[in-house]
């Protein structure tokens, strides 16, 4: 078994210009693939839009073929020059930031068991908008670390999740 790892940034040379993009150019069974995979994200511009950015849903995984959406080394917040003295809020200047306007959805949407999602900054700007959720069935090995989401209405709706660690959740 391999960890594929695939960059996703705006910059030329990327694997991916978008979230949903990477997604949904992994395979539908990780299992039968024989492989993990992992995103990462680099902070070459925010990665912005209207609608959700990441519906991640319907891949076939286990505890050894898992899915890890994250931070190219360097890119992230907790990686910033002066982290030590950063505000905590959500700033694309500090590391890679994902931000909709969104309205009556969230930004990032996880329905798929063993997916981690750790070191970016999430904020959602759209009316009755979450940063991130998780409805059906996603709890087996569904990690967030490490994150900072930020909304005007409400952070999340997360029915099923297994870990959350060293998060920052502001409204």
């Amino acid at each position: 078994m391999a960890v594929i790892t695939q960059s996703i940034g705006s910059a030329g040379g990327r694997d991916f210009a978008a979230l949903q993009d990477w997604w949904d150019a992994l395979p539908a069974s990780l299992v039968s693939d024989g492989n993990s995979y992992r995103g990462e994200m680099d902070n070459d511009s925010e990665f912005t839009g209207t609608t959700q950015l990441l519906s991640a849903t319907g891949k076939i995984t286990d505890a050894t073929h898992t899915i890890t959406l994250t931070t190219a080394t360097g890119q992230s917040f907790s990686d910033n020059a002066t982290v030590r003295s950063n505000a905590l809020r959500y700033s694309q200047s500090n590391g890679v930031a994902i931000t909709s306007s969104v309205a009556s959805s969230s930004v990032i949407d996880i329905n798929n068991p063993y997916f981690t999602i750790s070191k970016i900054q999430v904020k959602a700007t759209g009316s009755n908008s979450f940063a991130i959720s998780s409805t059906v069935g996603a709890s087996a090995g569904f990690i967030i670390e490490k994150c900072l989401f930020f909304s005007n209405y409400r952070v999340f709706a997360l029915d099923v999740v297994e870990t959350v660690n060293n998060c920052v959740f502001q409204m």
